[in-house]
């Protein structure tokens, strides 16, 4: 049996840190993306050319959204009391892009989404399916009711016609 040493065996190297210490640098990382992203599409230098051409292979003309939704991930990470850390901000951004993504068959992504979808109920209900995830995200994301929302399209409605008379 071979001899360990006066104090016994060595523990490996550990580093402990805190849950929120955790989420802040999974925080800033997630925001760094996002901007990374959005300096991609300015086409200067190889690197942001290259994952321009990625991002715009695999979700089309809606990739410039991909990076608010890194960053509005990242806000939700900080865990603070500011409006764009909310949780119903994050997923309801969410759920409207990857609908809408669906929905025009933007890029790879969109056209593989819509077409295992329309294999299992009909194009017509999946155009159906997700033009109810629009409306449902854009609930989540801004956090309202139906009824809010019917109120608010009435009361357009009424100023709509102050505003742009029918008859002359």
């Amino acid at each position: 049996m071979a001899k360990r040493g006066r104090y016994g065996k060595r523990s490996k190297f550990k580093i402990k840190l805190k849950t929120k210490t955790v989420y802040t640098i999974f925080a800033f990382g997630q925001i760094l993306a996002g901007l990374l992203l959005f300096l991609s599409f300015t086409g200067s230098g190889g690197t942001f050319v290259y994952i321009n051409t990625f991002i715009r292979q695999y979700f089309g003309p809606f990739s410039f959204f991909l990076g608010f939704v890194l960053i509005l991930f990242g806000f939700l990470f900080f865990k603070t009391k500011f409006t764009l850390s909310r949780p119903n901000v994050s997923i309801g951004f969410l759920i409207v892009f990857v609908s809408a993504l669906t929905l025009f068959r933007s890029g790879y992504i969109g056209q593989l989404l819509f077409a295992n979808i329309s294999d299992v109920i009909t194009p017509i209900g999946t155009l159906l399916v997700f033009l109810a995830g629009i409306f449902i995200g854009l609930v989540i994301l801004f956090d309202t009711s139906v009824d809010e929302i019917v109120k608010g399209l009435s009361a357009t409605k009424k100023t709509g016609g102050k505003l742009f008379p029918l008859s002359f």
